[in-house]
């Protein structure tokens, strides 16, 4: 996938549409990642319950991870150089090339995994290596 073969902002749309089908009302704001991590559990208990394949889950997971991404970008680390890059057909937050976060992985596992990844940590922590609060083995 090239870079200009995704648009984030239409993948946005397409979550904040999801959103209202769970009676949510997103508007890019951090207070969105609580009610986020509602909407994944619901998706966790469907994968749990075999409602829902794997396949089904990387779909959901790239629209939110896009999402999730993106309200990072808008409210913190986007001040820190963060943005979208696509990397061997991949979409990361890159701010250099040490410095790459994948939400869209992170929601995948969140949906599969349940509560021990959440969300919520991840975007927090995101936030803090961002700010240089936070270090990864350096």
């Amino acid at each position: 996938m090239a870079e200009s073969d995704l648009n984030y902002q239409e993948v946005c749309e397409t979550a904040l549409k999801l959103a209202e089908n769970f009676g949510k009302h997103f508007s890019f704001a951090e207070q969105d990642i609580d009610e986020l991590e509602e909407i994944l559990e619901t998706y966790h208990q469907d994968y749990s319950n075999h409602v829902c394949t794997e396949h089904e889950v990387w779909n959901v997971s790239v629209i939110w991870g896009i999402y999730l991404g993106q309200v990072l970008i808008e409210k913190h680390i986007g001040a820190y150089g963060y943005c979208w890059k696509m990397e061997d057909g991949f979409p990361l937050l890159v701010k250099d090339g040490e410095n790459k976060m994948s939400p869209i992985t992170k929601v995948q596992k969140r949906i599969l995994n349940g509560m021990e990844d959440s969300v919520k940590s991840f975007y927090q922590i995101a936030c803090m290596i961002a700010d240089g609060r936070f270090s990864l083995g350096k």
